[in-house]
């Protein structure tokens, strides 16, 4: 079957719908990996998938659609083959809304780590559980 008789999946109208939110540019993008390396190639995309309730920076992307995007990464895990989640941890501040959402579509309802950085006194950082002391 041609792409021009494809059957228009779900997560088309997904992508359609984090560009028109604006999570989705286009353009030359200096990233977070340019700083250590400036002579990189910028980037000719960035995604902006922060939710509009982001605690330090707001996102476009509001709360259906995290929630949207949450059910198509279950899927994912589905055709994966995965079978059982212990834990899901989230980078942050601009995953953990997509783990919450997440956990509540997987069997069992896994416990969500919170995560944050902490600063080291050599200036490196560590990511550490919240909660624990990892």
């Amino acid at each position: 079957m041609s792409s021009a008789h494809r059957i228009p999946s779900p997560n088309d109208k997904l992508a359609d719908d984090l560009f028109r939110v604006g999570a989705v540019k286009f353009g030359a993008f200096s990233l977070r990996a340019h700083r250590a390396n400036p002579s990189l190639p910028l980037s000719p995309y960035y995604f902006d998938c922060r939710a509009v309730g982001h605690p330090k920076k707001p996102g476009p992307v509001p709360a259906a659609l995290v929630t949207r995007i949450a059910m198509a990464m279950e899927c994912l895990v589905a055709d994966a083959g995965v079978k059982k989640i212990d834990c899901l941890a989230a980078v942050p501040h601009g995953a953990i809304p997509y783990a919450g959402h997440l956990a509540l579509f997987l069997e069992g309802d896994p416990p969500t780590v919170r995560l944050a950085k902490r600063e080291n006194d050599d200036g490196t950082t560590t990511v550490h559980d919240v909660d624990g002391d990892a």
